[in-house]
């Protein structure tokens, strides 16, 4: 009796080790949720199509939204805003649409005339790993009015967290998983 319960034990340990070594431990699926993956130097052409590519900005996630910031930005103000993608350089050409994003501030002393707005795309190391790269876009933003006496500026790194011909998604703040983002840029193609 005493083998007998010492031998089913022995089978449960082993089913049990058996069990979780073949578990799939691959990141595109974590509990139903897909890891964001890096992307390699290759993927920059999908982005900028072999030559040049136009994007729009369909969507901006962002949690932290606080509509008192002078320099918060809203999906509205970006749609109209046309970027494109160039092969022969990081620097993305920005063509800003009708849509205003700063207007006037909080306290409404003035107007922001000039809207700026300038982004570069890269592909580097990403800080804190071992070696590991991926593409990045930088999204500077700012405004002066035209007397110059008021002004502000921003600027955000994003990493690459989606891409297909048709669609990026770019993130930032601790993301993990694809589509879980506290705060992301979403571009279609134009």
């Amino acid at each position: 009796m005493k083998i007998q319960n010492q031998f089913i034990k022995l089978c449960i340990c082993l089913s049990f080790a058996f069990t979780f070594s073949n578990c799939d431990s691959s990141d595109d699926d974590y509990m139903g949720k897909t890891r964001i993956p890096l992307f390699n130097e290759t993927s920059l052409e999908t982005i900028h199509g072999g030559s040049q590519k136009s994007w729009k900005i369909t969507e901006y996630i962002n949690i932290f939204h606080n509509p008192q910031y002078s320099l918060e930005v809203e999906t509205p103000c970006l749609s109209d805003d046309i970027y494109t993608f160039s092969k022969d350089t990081e620097d993305v050409e920005i063509v800003l649409g009708e849509s205003k994003c700063f207007g006037r501030n909080s306290d409404g002393i003035f107007t922001a005339d000039i809207e700026l707005f300038s982004s570069k795309i890269s592909y580097f190391e990403i800080s804190d790993s071992d070696g590991d790269k991926t593409i990045f876009f930088q999204s500077n933003r700012g405004y002066v009015n035209t007397e110059q006496t008021a002004m502000g500026s921003s600027s955000r790194w994003y990493k690459l967290a989606e891409l297909t011909e048709d669609r990026m998604v770019f993130y930032r703040e601790n993301g993990n998983f694809v589509g879980e983002y506290r705060e992301a840029l979403v571009f279609e193609k134009q």
